[in-house]
């Protein structure tokens, strides 16, 4: 395991996220892009759950659990928000998003360009986004 950690749903949580991630994917030889990459999936998965499923309640925590496994990174993260996943928003080009300044979607789309493979499941009322990327093992 590499990460397994809660934070409080603020806005505020994001870049600790971000950092100690970081930080967790180097110590275990993911650096660079490829570090820098993962971290943006993660950090719009966890925005998406603090923001728009939690509404930033402070009442109410994510948890991120990362491994890594014979080259397959894995990243779940857990939330009790609501969540409706639209696979419509998959289908337009990033292009789209930018040009028409859509507020929405745009995360999503990043998501499912850095990593190889995105889940996004419902267990005992949990909402778990899985998100799985191949790494080079040194």
């Amino acid at each position: 395991m590499i990460a397994h950690y809660s934070v409080i749903c603020r806005r505020e949580e994001l870049k600790s996220i971000r950092d100690r991630l970081g930080a967790e994917l180097e110590t275990h030889g993911i650096t660079g892009l490829l570090r820098d990459q993962v971290v943006l999936a993660v950090d719009e998965a966890c925005a998406n759950a603090i923001i728009h499923g939690n509404d930033c309640d402070e009442n109410r925590t994510i948890r991120i659990e990362a491994e890594l496994r014979e080259g397959i990174l894995t990243v779940r993260i857990y939330d009790v928000g609501q969540f409706e996943f639209d696979p419509k928003l998959l289908e337009r080009d990033i292009d789209y998003f930018i040009r028409n300044k859509m507020k929405g979607g745009l995360g999503l789309k990043l998501i499912h360009a850095i990593m190889d493979e995105v889940r996004f499941d419902l267990v005992d009322g949990v909402c778990v986004c899985t998100m799985i990327k191949a790494v080079p093992v040194s």
